[in-house]
C-alpha cells in the first residue's frame, strides 16, 4: 500500500481534471427576453435567487447576470408573473 505523507501527494494537479479549454457551447445558457422580464419582475416583487432559479431550472448566477445587467440589459420587467410562478412567502 502507497504511504501518503503531503496533503500535495493525496490531491491530482488541476491539469488532470480539466484541460483549460472551455467549450463556449457547454458554457452558453441560453436565456429567452421573456424569461430575463420575467426574472426582473420577480427580483424587483422580492423573490429570492433560489425561487427564481428553481422555477426556471437554471443556475442562480444566471439571475445575477440579469440583474447585474450582464443579461438582458435593454429588456424591461414583465407586467405579470407566469400563473403558476411560486407564491411569494
Amino acid at each position: 500500500m502507497e504511504v501518503i505523507s503531503t496533503f500535495a501527494d493525496y490531491v491530482k494537479p488541476p491539469s488532470a481534471f480539466f484541460s483549460g479549454q472551455k467549450d463556449p457551447e457547454k458554457m452558453a445558457t441560453k436565456i429567452d427576453d421573456a424569461v430575463v422580464a420575467i426574472i426582473k419582475l420577480a427580483r424587483r416583487l422580492g423573490y429570492k435567487y433560489e425561487v427564481i432559479a428553481s422555477y426556471f431550472v437554471i443556475n442562480q448566477g444566471r439571475i445575477a447576470d440579469v440583474m447585474m445587467g450582464r443579461i438582458g440589459p435593454d429588456v424591461t420587467p414583465a407586467s405579470t408573473l407566469p400563473p403558476d410562478f411560486p407564491a411569494a412567502v
